[in-house]
């Protein structure tokens, strides 16, 4: 029977931590020049967004985002070694719509940002 260690619980649990402040961009106790994913769905549990879908093939990687809503034009996609930020902002109604005439809105809006880990280098 395998001996019950708290400090490997422990250890184990710190690694997990301080994974999760990797993967929103706290490092070594400061910032890393990225920002806190957008809680972008008020209400719930902080959601990435836009949502994506990383494949690869023998020619090329793709990366599709679901992002309703948003012109091409309107976000900003830069890529630093292995990892592609798409960064923009989603209008919350169209100007032409008087915000009272609204019964319910249930579609987030905002600026937002998303860092992806690609499964390889690439080129900008």
């Amino acid at each position: 029977m395998a001996e019950w260690n708290p400090w490997q619980e422990m250890q184990r649990l710190r690694h997990d931590i301080d994974r999760a402040f990797e993967q929103v961009g706290w490092r070594n106790g400061g910032r890393n020049g990225r920002t806190f994913p957008t809680a972008f769905l008020p209400g719930r549990a902080a959601r990435a967004y836009p949502l994506v879908n990383v494949s690869e093939d023998a020619h090329a990687l793709y990366v599709t985002a679901l992002a309703p809503g948003l012109e091409p034009t309107a976000i900003q996609l830069t890529v630093q070694d292995n990892r592609l930020t798409i960064a923009g902002e989603k209008q919350r109604v169209a100007a032409e719509m008087h915000p009272d005439a609204f019964h319910r809105s249930e579609r987030a809006a905002g600026t937002f940002v998303r860092t992806v880990t690609l499964p390889i280098d690439v080129e900008p």
